[in-house]
């Protein structure tokens, strides 16, 4: 299943419901934001959402059925169904493209059931070489009890200074892509209260271009970084070019992703409480453009007006046109007055 419309094409896998491939055109060419390929749809790249408490919801949310394709000049929408129902929940997806944007706009619909629901969206990033990461503002970085046979970082730990984390050894920095050496870790970043905006970027060193991914904190306060560079359990996917970042923002129960430095932070279980007649809308947007010339990381992203502005660390700006109604935020004057 594709969509495509003027400067953006999405594959979709129909029965698995993630991103197979994701291109968007510009100058100087072609930007792959996400890892592409069959297995990076069983690995990635999808939507995940388990009834916390009934283990028959822990399958692997496949069969999607497609409900309706439409495709204009102006944009390109595939809605599908989630075969099954979670805890009685109707789960429903939405893909949207919108001419001339590089951003792909993921909405999820929730509606009834009863029991409580954690979410997640899963997008796999290739990195060929180094990149450097930032976030939106965070309350804390943690690790859980379980530690990773390849890690870099100590488990569990917490910090809330994310380029301080505690490592085997030394200080490690969150922001950074690879750090030193072959890992693997999975580390959670709590979102600070207040935000309206929860994002991620990524500059990539080896393609040359910044991708982000946004989030409503509201819904979704956590995110899950997954570091997965050459030698390490997800070795094969990257195929040898680099290594693999998933940015998971989701949302749990405060037990499953945190640890008991949780009570050291201003966090709140934060899943999905489902109920006859309540519907939950889970948005997501994952973008791409070419890096300008001297950003070596990012500063804030936010929305103003019909625009998404992007604020590298050098001082300068870059705005994208952008759906302002999609997170239902207000509008706010440009970053630099």
């Amino acid at each position: 299943m594709t969509l495509a419309v003027s400067g953006a094409t999405v594959s979709l896998d129909p029965y698995l419901g993630g991103v197979r491939d994701l291109r968007f055109e510009g100058r100087p060419g072609t930007i792959l934001p996400l890892h592409g390929g069959e297995n990076s749809v069983h690995y990635g790249n999808g939507f995940t959402c388990s009834a916390l408490g009934d283990p028959k919801s822990e399958t692997p949310d496949v069969n999607w059925h497609p409900d309706e394709i439409w495709q204009s000049e102006a944009e390109a929408i595939a809605r599908l169904t989630l075969a099954r129902r979670v805890r009685g929940a109707l789960v429903e997806k939405e893909i949207r493209l919108r001419r001339d944007e590089p951003i792909l706009y993921q909405t999820h619909r929730i509606t009834g059931g009863e029991g409580r629901m954690s979410v997640g969206h899963h997008p796999l990033i290739q990195l060929g070489r180094s990149g450097r990461l930032s976030f939106s503002s965070k309350q804390v970085a943690l690790t859980e009890a379980t530690s990773m046979e390849q890690g870099l970082l100590q488990y569990p730990a917490y910090s809330t200074d994310l380029s301080r984390f505690p490592g085997r050894g030394s200080k490690v920095d969150l922001h950074e892509y690879p750090a030193r050496t072959a890992r693997e870790d999975i580390v959670t970043l709590v979102e600070a209260q207040g935000n309206e905006l929860g994002w991620s970027a990524v500059v990539r060193g080896a393609e040359d271009d910044i991708i982000f991914v946004l989030k409503d904190p509201r819904v979704l306060p956590l995110t899950k970084l997954r570091y997965s560079c050459d030698g390490s359990n997800w070795g094969q996917l990257a195929q040898g070019s680099g290594g693999l970042l998933e940015i998971e923002d989701g949302c749990a129960d405060g037990q499953d992703a945190l640890t008991e430095a949780s009570s050291c932070v201003a966090f709140k279980a934060s899943v999905l409480p489902l109920a006859m007649n309540r519907q939950h809308v889970v948005r997501q947007a994952i973008g791409a453009i070419p890096r300008p010339e001297g950003w070596k990381s990012i500063a804030d992203i936010r929305v103003c007006g019909n625009e998404l502005q992007l604020m590298g660390s050098n001082g300068q700006s870059v705005r994208l046109p952008f759906d302002n109604c999609f997170f239902g935020l207000p509008s706010y004057p440009d970053i630099l007055q």
